[in-house]
């Protein structure tokens, strides 16, 4: 199998030794094209990728501007790179889940709601992992400094990463997927394609 990756800035004025850093040395870069001259890489290497993988709205809006004038990809599969961003509204109940998680060490409980109408008893271990947990003054500073600070430097890190990127995520909210999942799964199947 052959890879190649081919960054879509040209103005990149990366080091060969610095682009190989981020990606391994199997890979073929090409370096100082840039998506003005994608036209040209794809003419000069006619049928000679199976797949390929695109990034970015605006790098996949270009490259169907390519091939509308002319399908240069033939017989080429295009995977088009798409990000979906789940966000929990409710900060509060997201910061006592976190604290929760990291004293319990428990991340995830599965109930099989489809079975009955009534919730299952939860596992054993995580009733007494619970019951461990004193509450008090240091866990609720706790809770209120995930909620302040964690949360919110990891949703400002995703939101900066979404601009700086250009990505146009699809937003997912948790407390939707708990009302509604099968609707919720047939938007993220939609938007997958």
């Amino acid at each position: 199998m052959f890879n190649h990756f081919f960054p879509a800035d040209s103005g990149d004025q990366e080091t060969w030794q610095d682009a190989y850093q981020d990606v391994p040395r199997t890979i073929e870069i090409t370096k100082d094209w840039g998506l003005e001259k994608l036209e040209d890489f794809w003419r000069s290497r006619p049928n000679f990728y199976d797949i390929v993988v695109v990034s970015r709205p605006h790098n996949m809006k270009y490259l169907n501007y390519i091939l509308a004038r002319e399908n240069l990809l033939d017989s080429t599969k295009i995977i088009y790179d798409k990000f979906i961003y789940l966000v929990r509204k409710d900060t509060l109940a997201q910061a006592i889940s976190i604290v929760l998680t990291k004293k319990t060490q428990i991340w995830h409980i599965y109930q099989n709601s489809t079975q009955t109408k009534v919730s299952k008893p939860l596992p054993q271990v995580y009733l007494k992992n619970l019951q461990k947990i004193k509450i008090d003054n240091d866990l609720l500073t706790e809770v209120k400094n995930t909620k302040d600070y964690f949360i919110k430097q990891q949703t400002s890190y995703l939101q900066n990463l979404i601009i700086s990127y250009k990505l146009s995520p699809l937003i997912v909210e948790d407390e939707k997927i708990l009302e509604n999942p099968q609707e919720q799964v047939k938007t993220i199947l939609d938007y997958l394609n």
